[in-house]
């Protein structure tokens, strides 16, 4: 929930972290009873509303019989969203005043009962502005033990108040201590006759005033009536008052919650919704994706047609059913208020759910709003300004966060992006991933770009924003600009950044000295000299195929697969970071490269998509069953996607998977401009790979690795003392590219010149013709993206890829864009980690959700890591003594 961007939340609303509600006994106990687990939301925190169908007037699930599910619910809403914070849960009855259950409990108090009708009226706007609603339409239906008991007419009519709630009567008000009535008990009977309305009731017990013939007996006969004269009163004990017998699904309450969860759905596509929609009930969460479906489809025909739909949902609440414990409560549907409460006279339900359904959606601007988005999508400009004239909102988001301004910048859509701004779009508003819209801008060399940068370096407060890889906007502008141009700066975009930065402030940069391969073996020579590389050979469908083998001279754990055949880095590269892991995870490593693959295979297409890629994948399988590896094992992929199908053919042996940088995975929204930049980059990528030409290549390898244009960025500061030192990195790295390149194998070029143009055009259909991800056991899956990836190659990629993999979570590598090998040590020490968590024999999900929760805060807020590191295996990391690293001076 973006709550540092433009949603006041009432100090009344409070939360309750979900951790908790996973603790809290059952049943459940009332807000009062718990007030010192409630917090407060700040910003980068998720919230979650529980849209939940009570079983009793007073309590949701008294049994306790929806606790687990709930529970079960939240655990999956916080994998899904990948909490870069705590995730905070809404529930009514643990998060506002509720009326009290027993006699020894006080009444609401006047403040009490003020709160709730600020809670209350808060709630549509909470539940639409929250990461995830959770809707609960099952409630419990065995009714609690009955305990009846017997009280004279007498002690019924002069100990409380009764009032008439659906087919009971129930004690509303006690007036005397120590009667044996207690609150919300139903009369069930006097003298044998059965009550179901006030009307039943004797008129003295009604008015207060004796009958015409108790008078008369009492007169004539008043010994005998005293004695004989004594009707009495049936009663039953409920403690948690009226049992609600209306299903959820035709209650009208419900379905105004379920109406704003579709609205949210409408703003995204469907494959999104599913990760801010849970539903207890997969007839509920189908029928929220079909509504919300039905308005996207009413905002692509225009203003008229959505009226239309929206009319036809107010028709659909008058189907609705309204419960009677709710209009004379606060005028929603809660149902714990007195009548004591001094509040004005209520409508009925349903005037009241539809005056409401009516205010949000005229508040929100439903009807402007939502083609506001779809017209942003199309870059209709016209339609755009005349939405926005008819007051649509240009800041509402959808359940991810999403803003039209998004939505603008991804699509490159300049026109659209400036009349937004000018009309109040916040360039600060973050989404999910923390990304503000000038982070989703796909910056390629070209004068949109440029102009696309200046409109948002107006406001100097957007380029400050970091998301959460802890990039800021200027950083990625600015570390971009100085290489943009096959490794020299894109002028003059580069200089006005530079003098930009010197007159506004000065860009937190990453740190130089653990930046480069040369970093790597300074911080563990160790593992160069303790992990020895094996070179197996192995005949896999009458071929030989190299395999090399990482062994450490300790081994503590069972072997690990790495699959590294990737397009832009040769073997002698990749070696000394798999070394370092080796060491670090004290397990055999067992490397297939490009020179273990068959890339020819790619070659081969096929009209039918569901055997697209079909040989190459068989082939991998087939290599990867060859090898020696336990029955179930943990695998590594940086094959940058190209792998990925090949992990549904292993899903019932997989422990758990880390891929690190997949590219070029494209959901339904990826806009034409940037699929024809991507599928022109990888053209130019093959055509340099075709020629073997490495000083091309070479100069690329900025757009590959931060680590470059880090040096860069360092000796084009003129104050800096270390431009030297920059310089003479920069021009080592480069070095040692070009070096690599010149020794590569036939094979490592064969990749290059097919695998870029075979995964941008052929990857994406793959993925989708395989089986939903439903693998036999859990899988932890990790999707660990550059925190300097180019954002529509490999941080969207990862997005989309997530919603093809359920559960799986997303994480930062700091430092580093593609080539996390050879970036420095900050992207292998965060690797191994990686790698620890997933490997350590029993970790839950909840601590690998609290780990990379503590990743994304330390990124956020700038933190870096100690001068001194101990590692897990006892060798310590130093930073550099002398400014220039002992590898640069060789």
């Amino acid at each position: 929930m973006p709550i540092e961007r433009k949603t006041h939340i009432p100090s009344e609303v409070k939360f309750i972290p979900y951790t908790s509600i996973l603790k809290l006994p059952v049943p459940w106990p009332r807000c009062q009873e718990i007030g010192h687990l409630h917090e407060k939301p700040v910003p980068g925190d998720n919230i979650v509303v529980i849209s939940q169908a009570w079983s009793y007037q007073l309590h949701p699930d008294p049994r306790g019989h929806s606790v687990e599910t709930v529970c079960a619910l939240l655990k999956k809403a916080a994998m899904v969203l990948r909490t870069g914070g705590r995730m905070l849960v809404f529930c009514e009855y643990l998060c506002m005043p509720q009326p009290p259950i027993t006699n020894q409990q006080k009444s609401l108090s006047q403040e009490e009962q003020h709160v709730v009708i600020k809670v209350l009226e808060f709630m549509p706007h909470l539940t639409f502005n929250a990461d995830a609603v959770i809707h609960i339409s099952t409630a419990d239906d065995s009714p609690t033990p009955e305990d009846n008991y017997s009280v004279s007419t007498e002690i019924l009519k002069n100990s409380c108040v009764l009032r008439q709630l659906g087919d009971v009567v129930q004690v509303e008000e006690l007036r005397r201590e120590g009667s044996p009535l207690m609150l919300y008990d139903q009369v069930m009977a006097i003298n044998g006759h059965v009550i179901t309305c006030m009307e039943d009731l004797p008129e003295e017990i009604r008015t207060g005033k004796p009958s015409a013939c108790s008078s008369a007996c009492q007169s004539v006969f008043p010994s005998f009536a005293s004695y004989w004269w004594q009707p009495t009163a049936m009663m039953s004990r409920a403690p948690y008052g009226y049992r609600i017998h209306v299903p959820a699904e035709e209650q009208g309450h419900m379905f105004f919650s379920n109406f704003i969860s579709m609205v949210k759905v409408a703003m995204m596509e469907e494959a999104s919704a599913q990760e801010v929609i849970f539903a207890n009930d997969p007839q509920v969460k189908f029928d929220i994706l079909r509504g919300g479906s039905r308005l996207r489809r009413a905002t692509q025909e225009g203003p008229d047609a959505l009226a239309v739909e929206l009319q036809t949902f107010t028709q659909e609440l008058e189907k609705k059913t309204f419960l009677p414990v709710s209009s004379d409560m606060a005028h929603m549907h809660h149902v714990g208020l007195h009548h004591s409460a001094q509040m004005p006279t209520p409508l009925t339900d349903h005037e009241m759910v539809s005056h409401l359904m009516q205010i949000f959606v005229e508040e929100l601007a439903i009807g402007v709003s939502l083609p506001l988005w779809r017209a942003v999508r199309e870059g209709n400009l016209e339609d755009c300004q005349h939405l926005l004239q008819d007051q649509a909102d240009p800041n509402l988001s959808d359940g991810k966060g999403t803003t039209a301004l998004h939505i603008a910048a991804e699509s490159r859509s300049t026109q659209v992006l400036r009349l937004l701004l000018e009309h109040g779009a916040s360039s600060t508003a973050k989404d999910h991933r923390g990304r503000t819209p000038a982070h989703c801008v796909t910056l390629s060399q070209d004068p949109k770009t440029e102009e696309l940068i200046e409109l948002f370096m107006e406001d100097s407060a957007s380029l400050q924003v970091k998301n959460k890889a802890g990039v800021s906007v200027f950083e990625r502008f600015y570390l971009w600009s100085l290489s943009a141009l096959d490794g020299e700066p894109f002028e003059p975009l580069s200089t006005r950044l530079r003098n930009y930065a010197g007159s506004h402030f000065i860009p937190g940069l990453p740190e130089l000295w653990h930046v480069g391969v040369q970093s790597l073996g300074s911080a563990c020579p160790r593992s160069l000299d303790s992990v020895v590389d094996q070179v197996r050979r192995i005949n896999i469908n009458g071929t030989m195929r190299t395999v090399h083998v990482l062994v450490p001279s300790h081994t503590t754990k069972e072997p690990l697969l790495y699959l590294g055949f990737g397009r832009l880095l040769p073997w002698s590269l990749q070696e000394p970071a798999m070394k370092m892991l080796a060491y670090e995870q004290g397990c055999d490593i067992f490397c297939i490269g490009c020179e273990a693959v068959l890339p020819n295979l790619l070659e081969e297409d096929t009209e039918d998509p569901e055997h697209e890629g079909e040989a190459f994948y068989n082939d991998l399988f087939h290599l990867i069953d060859a090898l020696p590896l336990t029955y179930r094992f943990y695998l590594c992929d940086s094959t940058y996607g190209l792998a990925l199908p090949v992990l549904w053919k292993l899903w019932d042996r997989l422990s758990g998977v880390l891929a690190i940088n997949p590219s070029w995975i494209f959901n339904a929204n990826t806009t034409n401009d940037v699929t024809e930049h991507i599928f022109s980059r990888a053209a130019k990528l093959s055509d340099i790979a075709r020629h073997r030409d490495v000083k091309k290549l070479s100069k690329m390898l900025c757009d590959f690795s931060i680590a470059p244009s880090l040096a860069k960025a360092y000796f084009s500061l003129p104050q800096s003392d270390q431009n030297g030192v920059a310089e003479l990195m920069d021009s080592a790295m480069h070095r040692q590219y070009e070096s690599a390149l010149s020794t590569a194998s036939d094979s490592f070029w064969k990749m290059g010149v097919l695998q870029p143009t075979w995964t941008v055009r052929k990857l994406t259909q793959v993925l989708k013709t395989l089986p939903p991800w439903q693998p036999p056991r859990s899988i932890y899956v990790i999707l660990a993206c550059g925190s300097h990836s180019p954002v529509a190659a490999v941080q969207n990629a990862a997005y989309n890829l997530q919603e093809l993999m359920p559960g799986s979570m997303q994480v930062y590598l700091p430092h580093c864009s593609w080539l996390w090998h050879i970036e420095g040590t900050r992207p292998v020490l965060e690797t191994n980690e990686l790698l620890g968590f997933l490997r350590e024999d029993g970790t839950a999900t909840a601590s690998l959700t609290s780990m990379l929760m503590r990743k994304r805060r330390d990124l956020e807020s700038g933190k870096t890591s100690p001068t001194r590191r101990q590692s897990k295996v006892g060798f310590q990391l130093d930073e550099i003594d002398s400014k220039i690293p002992r590898s640069c001076t060789h």
